[in-house]
């Protein structure tokens, strides 16, 4: 459901979905009715999201970095990192995103599809919500690109998560 959910609101972020056009798929299936047919839909953008822990699922279910198909998606998000006090990124599991190396393995992917963007998820459930609300509405919201871009370079961009 998530997943459909970021697909969508990257979809209409990119103008490929309208909530306000109703138009209807022409006979040929190609393009919709009213649309010149020299007009092209602004590139397909299909975000993916990796969640960290499933490394520790069990037998066949055990997910890493390794076995994403770096050619699936055009943008990927790694979920989770965290915030120090200082606003500095760190890692939200060290032992299985630094020590394991699967910050690198997962930016490493790039190495496959240049074309690919890579992202961090910031937040989460478990590192609650205060010291966000104040990196979004203060003047700290700057401070985390020194912490990303030595953690995680040659990543994309970062993404807040405040659940």
């Amino acid at each position: 459901m998530f997943l459909r959910l970021v697909l969508f609101a990257s979809a209409l972020g990119a103008g490929q979905v309208s909530l306000a056009d109703t138009g209807d798929v022409s006979d040929d299936g190609d393009s919709l009715q009213g649309r010149s047919p020299r007009e092209t839909p602004p590139e397909l953008k299909i975000v993916c999201y990796y969640s960290n822990w499933a490394v520790y699922r069990p037998s066949l279910a055990k997910f890493t970095p390794q076995n994403i198909n770096p050619y699936l998606c055009t943008h990927l998000i790694y979920a989770f990192a965290g915030f120090n006090k200082r606003y500095e990124l760190k890692p939200y599991d060290p032992y299985n995103d630094i020590e394991q190396g699967n910050y690198k393995k997962f930016v490493g992917l790039k190495q496959y599809n240049p074309g690919l963007k890579t992202m961090v998820a910031v937040g989460g459930w478990n590192e609650g919500s205060k010291r966000y609300t104040r990196l979004a509405v203060g003047h700290n919201k700057d401070l985390c690109h020194i912490g990303c871009r030595s953690l995680l370079s040659p990543i994309n961009c970062i993404e807040l998560e405040q659940e």
